[in-house]
């Protein structure tokens, strides 16, 4: 929590100097990773600044010419951006990736890009990760190449610079010259990457096929019948309005290496799961699979 904290920071960091974002208040790492009566768990470990603020209302636009048409209005040189390449990637549905940290639809899309352009995304003067929660930040970061510790993001991630429903996304191509954007949707499925730059592309524009997955490799298979141990994997504990545990969602592994899915309401259960530190293991009729 302290290490999402302190990205998470640095994207407030960035929304600082938005003067477009909806919050311009500077949240240190200590605010947005302690728990209080403004700050309440969602979705533990995430708490209500490390999620994504629906409730803004903010628009944005482009508008597309040609050299020629640009240059008879008179746009300096200096202010021209072009688009160099743009590509697509979709992972397979959540509980049937075999690595539910990793994305390696989006890391095959920015080699793509990167055949094609001959750059990298960890070469780009500036990114604009799309930020709904710090999973997103962390996992694309990973698929692509690039350092935690480098900036990010200049617009400051949904939670600061502005929500859902808002074209975010295209409010990080505003704000974008000589960059890499990227685009998510759905539990992390859906990926869009576009590649831009003051100059134009050597090779011309690029619009790259959507890259689907996922692969063999990278699919399990759900266990619709659970027999046995489970390997827990994942969890999330979401948090009603009052800051009370409400629901455990858990993902794990079986012996026969298949994922299993279980949903508790077990305050015992929630407990357990809000206390742990290392992985674990869950017999058969034991609190977490009691319903399942």
């Amino acid at each position: 929590m302290q290490h999402v904290a302190a990205l998470w920071a640095r994207f407030s960091e960035a929304a600082c100097a938005n003067p477009n974002a909806n919050d311009r208040a500077l949240h240190s790492a200590a605010e947005i990773g302690t728990q209080s009566a403004s700050n309440r768990f969602i979705g533990y470990p995430y708490t209500k600044l490390m999620n994504s603020d629906p409730f803004v209302d903010q628009a944005a636009a482009i508008l597309m010419c040609s050299a020629g048409r640009a240059e008879a209005l008179g746009i300096p040189r200096d202010r021209w951006i072009f688009p160099w390449a743009a590509a697509e990637a979709r992972s397979g549905f959540v509980v049937e990736r075999r690595d539910l940290s990793a994305a390696p639809a989006l890391r095959r899309a920015a080699g793509a890009l990167t055949n094609v352009t001959g750059v990298a995304p960890a070469d780009m003067d500036l990114l604009d990760l799309y930020a709904c929660f710090p999973f997103a930040v962390e996992v694309q970061a990973e698929a692509l190449g690039l350092s935690l510790e480098r900036p990010l993001t200049v617009t400051g991630g949904m939670r600061f610079a502005g929500g859902p429903w808002n074209t975010y996304t295209l409010h990080m191509l505003a704000n974008l010259v000589r960059a890499l954007c990227s685009g998510n949707g759905g539990y992390a499925t859906r990926f869009s990457l576009g590649m831009y730059g003051t100059v134009p592309p050597p090779q011309g524009f690029h619009r790259l096929a959507e890259l689907s997955g996922p692969i063999p490799d990278e699919a399990i298979e759900v266990e619709d019948s659970l027999g046995g141990d489970v390997r827990l994997e994942a969890f999330c504990v979401e948090h009603d309005k009052s800051g009370a545990p409400a629901r455990a969602i858990m993902l794990g592994r079986t012996e026969a290496d298949r994922r299993a899915i279980a949903v508790s309401k077990e305050k015992g259960v929630m407990e357990d799961l809000l206390s742990l530190q290392h992985p674990t293991t869950f017999k058969k009729g034991s609190s977490p699979f009691d319903e399942h």
